[in-house]
């Protein structure tokens, strides 16, 4: 069974989540395949609209595309689909591509994102993988961001919204259920009365907590302030 390649399945996703909170998802699947019709991706895409015209659910569309997406990227669709979160699931598997420097981190990310989505209709929380990596973007923003407080703030169930503050202030707002800021926010707690510190991006930070839903990430001479709203 011929698949879609990484660089066609990342080109479809980022055009399908520019799309879909004004369109839905089936109306950019057609736009897709014509706009792309000479290509394999854009063959694979029309196919998959084809199925859904005729009837078909979901799972069994995506299992009836002549060209078929990865594995991974099909189940977590399918999922997201059948959860009504495919803009985020969308908007995290863009991040994934466009993000990740080898096929091993992307797997990684990927396999991460479908048990996430596999258990979000289980739990109040995510996995703690997915906590990990979580953990270890934001440190990655604080870097590029060189900040030194960050405020976290969650939208309902839409929109997690963090603020980095260091030589300016930077704001970035990702579609995101509330189970990520809950998870973040439990685990602090957690990790806050205990000694153990906890391994991010291969360094040992020790988390202490300031007052009711505030810490400090400390590791050597660095100090993070994370507050949550």
């Amino acid at each position: 069974m011929q698949k879609l390649d990484n660089n066609q399945t990342a080109d479809f996703i980022a055009f399908t989540l520019s799309k879909i909170e004004t369109t839905g998802f089936v109306s950019p699947l057609k736009e897709y395949a014509q706009t792309n019709s000479e290509n394999v991706s854009g063959r694979a895409v029309d196919s998959l609209y084809q199925n859904l015209c005729q009837g078909m659910c979901f799972r069994d569309a995506f299992l009836a595309m002549q060209i078929r997406f990865p594995a991974l990227v099909e189940e977590i669709l399918v999922t997201a689909i059948e959860q009504s979160i495919l803009d985020y699931a969308l908007a995290e598997m863009d991040k994934i591509f466009k993000t990740s420097d080898s096929d091993s981190e992307r797997l990684t990310a990927l396999h991460c994102l479908r048990d996430k989505y596999n258990s979000s209709s289980k739990t109040e929380t995510i996995c703690h993988g997915c906590l990990i990596r979580e953990f270890e973007n934001i440190l990655k923003r604080v870097e590029t961001e060189n900040a030194c407080e960050i405020i976290f703030e969650q939208d309902g169930e839409k929109y997690f919204k963090q603020t980095y503050i260091g030589p300016k202030v930077v704001k970035y707002t990702e579609p995101c259920h509330s189970k990520t800021y809950k998870t973040l926010l439990a685990h602090l707690k957690e990790i806050s009365g205990q000694s153990k510190p906890i391994d991010l991006n291969g360094k040992k930070y020790t988390a202490k907590k300031i007052e009711e839903n505030k810490f400090k990430l400390v590791r050597e001479q660095a100090c993070l302030s994370m507050t949550f709203k």
